[in-house]
């Protein structure tokens, strides 16, 4: 049996069985039930004799469930809309299933929660856009369970389950209950983009594999490509840049074409270690500025950013102060220490650039923010606050991104302060290395406004009357397009490609993909529209003009 289809045994093995509580005679609805995890599924409700209803995405789909699996086409619905929500009720005669096996989000997550029955359990394989808190369970009926299911935490945190789950699926294929998942599809590896453009498609039916056994065929080696460089006519500011993480990000931008760098700093880097530091940057042709003042103080920053020997380009906030302490006996000026440089440093930041022609805006945030730490509630609060601020200038079409840090070996914090990594280390957080650090450039590159959506979005946010030019719908039409075609791995170098009259869905685009596109347009221009609303549209044309009256609706104001 091949290894690879253990993963979809043992995810509807665990799911069904241990989860579910699967039982001979219920029901059970099975999303996406033409890929791997759904034929998989197939298998173990068959083997306990449960009635099976399945979604797929085409008809193509339908078939091969009807043909292999011979599940009635009555009990196959759609999986690209909610019209599998009235199929089940009318197929199970308004009582709904046992268990729904989801993989959709979204309207479609709600819909499949419409589909569970009393006592029943919604079994959630998704891991993006997962509902949190109370929500599912109160899309539920009476006394159903949600269950949310990620194999990959499971067999870390319960490696000798995971063993056992394992044995028990090789006895299963062993007396011939189970067999490998099919049909398999396999492509060269050296055909590696077209195998996936094929599977973003959405039409593949089982599995697709990559083959390295191709005889006289060599694969070209994937060389890393060109690591980004500075303007050299810009200066960058950084603040908090003086302790040990802003030193080896001041080293790395010096190494990547950075000619001047500015420092706001409390001490002025007066010690000696930020003396060699400026003396090593300074014999690779850096010239370094020093501005003594506290982020906190808006007048300080004032200064700092007119101190600019050249045109101010990129703002990086490393900024940092620990009060580790009880929320309970911390005193409000403690709060306010911790807080300060990260909240009101960051709005003092965002105040004073305004108007400037900014390259990026970064936030060094920390996983603190969202994992927690005793005694570091006033961390935790100020980087929430900045992972919120991105979204806040984001809003308004400005550029800004932030990096969520954990523990980074070998620099910072965690160089100064060694128990800090062996507490990560026992709590099982991963540990970055330095090189994996700055390895998220790609971060700043996404800051730099590359994406011309969002240099136009920031234009009409001090020019709204370009809104009006006739050819406003179409360069947001034609923007979207390549976003989506890119998501699709189907990028397009030449407008005159892109047909603009297509539907999302005619390029491949499911209710996964569209949630992608959701999310994306948000945090762009703002455009808060459904799933079904994208999928329903019947062109870019109309998404893009959807996006334009989006845009004169958000910015009336302003004209």
């Amino acid at each position: 049996m091949p290894q690879p289809c253990l993963s979809f045994l043992e995810q509807c093995i665990y799911s069904l069985i241990d989860i579910g509580q699967l039982e001979r005679s219920q029901t059970v609805l099975i999303h996406a039930a033409s890929g791997g995890v759904g034929i998989a599924a197939i298998q173990i409700c068959q083997m306990l004799g449960a009635t099976i209803y399945a979604t797929v995405g085409s008809d193509e789909k339908a078939e091969h469930l009807m043909k292999t699996y011979t599940i009635p086409r009555e009990h196959i619905f759609n999986s690209r809309d909610s019209s599998f929500l009235p199929g089940v009720m009318k197929a199970t005669n308004g009582r709904g299933v046992d268990i729904v096996l989801n993989s959709l989000s979204g309207e479609l997550f709600r819909a499949s929660c419409e589909c569970v029955t009393d006592c029943g359990k919604l079994i959630d394989l998704t891991k993006k856009d997962r509902p949190r808190g109370a929500q599912p369970a109160m899309l539920l009926r009476s006394n159903a369970v949600y269950a949310a299911v990620d194999l990959t935490d499971y067999v870390r945190l319960r490696p000798e389950k995971c063993k056992q789950l394992l044995q028990r699926i090789l006895g299963l294929y062993t007396q011939g209950y189970i067999c490998p998942v099919r049909p398999v599809q396999t492509f060269a590896a050296d055909s590696v983009v077209g195998c996936l453009r094929y599977m973003q498609s959405g039409r593949h039916v089982g599995k697709l594999r990559i083959s390295f056994n191709s005889p006289g065929k060599q694969l070209e080696p994937s060389f890393p490509q060109e690591s980004m460089t500075f303007r050299s006519d810009a200066t960058y500011l950084l603040v908090g840049g003086l302790g040990g993480l802003g030193k080896g990000i001041a080293r790395w931008m010096a190494e990547h074409n950075v000619k001047n760098l500015m420092f706001l700093s409390r001490s002025a880097g007066a010690t000696v270690p930020n003396q060699e530091l400026f003396c090593e940057l300074e014999s690779q042709g850096c010239s370094v500025t020093v501005v003594q003042g506290n982020i906190c103080n808006v007048t300080d920053v004032e200064t700092a950013i007119s101190s600019a020997p050249m045109p101010l380009k990129g703002i990086i906030n490393l900024s940092m102060v620990l009060e580790d302490k009880s929320l309970l006996q911390m005193s409000l000026d403690e709060w306010n220490t911790a807080t300060g440089p990260k909240v009101q440093g960051t709005w003092n930041l965002h105040k004073v650039s305004a108007g400037l022609d900014l390259d990026f805006f970064m936030l060094l945030s920390s996983m603190c923010g969202i994992l927690g730490m005793p005694g570091q509630a006033s961390y935790a609060s100020a980087n929430t606050f900045m992972d919120s601020f991105v979204q806040y200038r984001h809003s308004l079409g400005l550029l800004a991104s932030v990096i969520d840090l954990g523990a980074v070996d070998g620099i910072g914090h965690v160089a100064d302060n060694p128990q800090v990594l062996e507490r990560s280390k026992w709590m099982k957080h991963l540990i970055m290395s330095q090189e994996e650090l700055f390895s998220t450039e790609n971060v700043i590159d996404q800051s730099t406004g590359q994406n011309q959506l969002s240099h136009f979005v920031a234009a009409v946010a001090a020019e709204p009357s370009n809104l009006t030019e006739p050819s406003a719908g179409e360069f947001i039409s034609k923007q979207i397009a390549h976003y989506v075609f890119d998501l699709m791995l189907k990028p397009v170098d030449d407008d005159s490609e892109i047909d603009l009259s297509r539907s999302l869905s005619d390029v491949g685009v499911d209710s996964l993909a569209a949630v992608e596109v959701r999310s994306w347009l948000k945090s762009t221009i703002g455009l808060d529209i459904s799933v079904l609303e994208i999928m329903s549209l019947a062109s870019f044309v109309a998404l893009g003009d959807l996006a334009l009256r989006g845009l004169r609706q958000r910015f009336a104001s302003k004209e």
